[in-house]
């Protein structure tokens, strides 16, 4: 460049992943025999790339320091997949699917994505003391309309080392002593379809096509929304970092608000309409919460050393806006003043002790307007109410590490105090027994039977009665302590090795999650 403080870089990124799939099912034996035997082949590539042209200038000047950066970059993805299958052997041991003489299912269908973004960032710090930065940058997006487009970002941050201050360093306390806080925000163009896969169109109308008695048709599978936007995140983080007795404490708190506004979320509506949803940005949500880190040594020498970190942290979410009233989303209920993560499912009433039915409690209101609650043995009539949150109170983790001369030994430890979790893997082993063939959990011994009328398994029976269906039933404490990992190992002398080359030889032991 034409300055030394200015400097211009360019680069150009490849990823590139192809997928070849061929299946074969043998026309003499097994399952494929009954149709003469099947293949099929399949070829999936992911192509994606980046370019970015980035701008920086960095300078000094006597005590001022200033770095700023202006950039351009684009991202373009590429997916593409086709199968085809044909079965019906005429000859065994031909695995190709011209071998095969009846073409059965052909697929095929690609997705594009483009994302263009300009950007820029500014820093100064005034004797590496104060520092304060901003930062903006401009998103286009292909998922959205032309009018939508675009989104803009920006964020600013500062930080005071107050262990540089003269009137810290007469103390000879702190190592470091930093307050930092920053304020700013992030988009978001992703969204999913309620079957999980990523939605490239979120403003195009799509349609699926099909086959009607062999004649073409189409279905419509999501309609136009070309208001939809960027979500946006705001971020607050309020932290102070600090170090004392020669580094041997050291530590951070820190306190955060995120406001997501303008979620994208796909919006239930009327099977009449012939769609399931469409998206849309509807509503805001708050996270707040804390988060403390602590590093110790608490003995060290020549010989020994112990360390000892702790972690620990804080989340509360909270519902701010949502137009139309609540939302019912899978088992969790989204309403104004409420969190994404409570449960809205029925509660278990128990087992009927007079015919081992299923019991879940109903609530309905009379003609007074009072709340009347009752049990049904029918899942359908069940009240759904709110059970909980799977939110924990408070999540942290414990290590420790301790070195004597050549051995070694550490230990994790992680836990969680409060929240809820949903078992629904449980469930496939509490059938009553209208799943053949499936293994039982030990607790249907303790199954309803008129010697055994009170207990929470219902009797058996050859027909489904739907007690494994989502409720309280299965909904368990999330609380535990956990040692995640501990290890012990020995790094022989150095000396023992050097003939041969080796710098460290260690031998250990070593076990998870106990």
């Amino acid at each position: 460049t034409f300055l030394p403080e200015l400097k211009f870089k360019t680069s150009f990124s490849v990823d590139l992943v192809n997928y070849n799939g061929h299946y074969y099912s043998n026309p003499l034996l097994g399952q494929g025999a009954e149709i003469g035997g099947s293949v099929t082949k399949t070829n999936t590539r992911t192509l994606s790339y980046t370019t970015s042209n980035i701008l920086t200038y960095d300078k000094k000047f006597g005590k001022h320091h200033v770095n700023a950066l202006a950039g351009h970059e684009f991202y373009k993805y590429d997916y593409q997949t086709i199968s085809g299958t044909r079965s019906q052997f005429s000859l065994p041991y031909y695995y190709e699917p011209d071998a095969a003489s009846l073409l059965g299912s052909f697929s095929g269908n690609s997705n594009k994505l483009s994302l263009l973004s300009f950007l820029g960032k500014v820093e100064y710090d005034y004797n590496n003391t104060y520092f304060l930065s901003a930062s903006g940058r401009a998103d286009s997006s292909s998922r959205f309309a032309k009018d939508n487009r675009w989104g803009r970002f920006w964020s600013v941050g500062g930080s005071w080392k107050i262990s540089n201050e003269e009137f810290v360093k007469s103390l000879n306390v702190f190592n470091q002593l930093t307050l930092r806080a920053s304020y700013g925000g992030q988009g978001n163009d992703k969204l999913l379809r309620p079957n999980g896969q990523p939605l490239y169109y979120a403003y195009q109308e799509l349609y699926r096509f099909i086959s009607l008695g062999g004649e073409p048709g189409t279905t419509l599978e999501k309609t136009s929304t070309n208001n939809v936007k960027w979500e946006t995140n705001l971020n607050l983080n309020v932290g102070l970092e600090f170090a004392i007795l020669n580094n041997r404490i050291k530590g951070n708190i820190e306190y955060f608000k995120r406001k997501s506004q303008d979620l994208l979320f796909n919006m239930p509506v009327a099977p009449s309409l012939g769609i399931s949803d469409y998206p849309a940005n509807i509503g805001t949500i708050q996270n707040t919460g804390f988060e403390f880190s602590l590093f110790t040594t608490p003995i060290k020498n020549d010989n020994f050393q112990w360390n000892v970190d702790v972690n620990l942290s804080t989340l509360n979410n909270k519902v701010t806006k949502l137009p139309g009233g609540s939302l019912v989303v899978g088992t969790k209920l989204l309403t104004v003043g409420g969190s994404v993560y409570d449960f809205f499912i029925p509660e278990w009433a128990g087992v009927d002790p007079s015919n081992g039915k299923p019991l879940w409690k109903t609530v309905a209101t009379d003609a007074s307007g009072n709340s009347v609650e009752g049990t049904t043995s029918e899942y359908s009539k069940a009240t759904k109410l709110l059970q909980g949150s799977a939110l924990p109170k408070l999540t942290g983790g414990i290590s420790t590490s301790i070195t004597y001369k050549n051995f070694d030994f550490s230990g994790l430890l992680t836990f969680k105090i409060g929240g809820k979790i949903l078992d629904t893997d449980y469930t496939s082993i509490m059938h009553n027994g209208s799943a053949g063939g499936r293994a039982w959990s030990a607790e249907m011994l303790n199954r309803w039977t008129p010697e055994n009328p009170y207990t929470d398994v219902p009797g058996l029976s050859t027909t489904t009665n739907n007690w494994t269906s989502t409720s309280s039933r299965f909904l368990y404490s999330g609380t535990y302590a956990r040692l995640k990992n501990v290890s012990l190992g020995y790094t022989l002398p150095e000396d023992y090795f050097e003939k041969i080359g080796l710098k460290k030889f260690r031998i250990y032991i070593q076990a998870e999650n106990l």
